[in-house]
């Protein structure tokens, strides 16, 4: 594993915390269709009720994300937590962080490596780890393009 994607897990989950609430509302509205089209579904009534149920467990799993980072982000700090939303949540890279902060590229990546060591332990104490994660959003398509845009925008961290 490249050094730099050490952390991956964590910077994906912070990068979703803006699109969580939406992807909610998404995963509810299709479990409803879903559940609705039954009065007239010609097809097989296991497979659709296991649709249902798989949109729910999405529902469930995204709303458990958005807590944990809630969670994680009191749990390390104002100074971190501002500097991972920042980079992470927001829309701003590193060396324009950097910059706001008057700090110099390599110290603010240290920063951003040690704040992201911090949230990852702070999720691990919850009981939320990188195997949880993976069981979750490995295979999740929402987490797939926000890992794309997380290390396109920030590669180096």
């Amino acid at each position: 594993m490249n050094r730099h994607n050490k952390n991956e897990w964590t910077k994906v989950l912070l990068g979703a915390y803006e699109f969580l609430p939406a992807a909610v509302k998404a995963a509810k509205a299709e479990a409803q269709r879903l559940a609705l089209s039954g009065y007239d579904f010609n097809g097989d009534i296991v497979e659709l009720v296991s649709k249902v149920l798989d949109c729910n467990k999405r529902v469930e799993n995204y709303v458990n994300a958005f807590v944990l980072i809630g969670e994680g982000l009191k749990r390390i700090g104002a100074e971190k937590a501002l500097l991972l939303k920042d980079v992470f949540v927001g829309r701003m890279t590193l060396c324009e962080h950097a910059s706001r902060m008057g700090l110099s590229k390599s110290g603010m990546r240290r920063r951003a490596r040690e704040a992201l060591c911090s949230f990852e332990c702070a999720c691990k104490m919850q009981g939320y780890g990188e195997e949880w994660y993976n069981s979750r959003f490995g295979k999740d398509m929402l987490f797939d393009k926000i890992r794309e845009k997380v290390n396109a925008r920030n590669p180096a961290i």
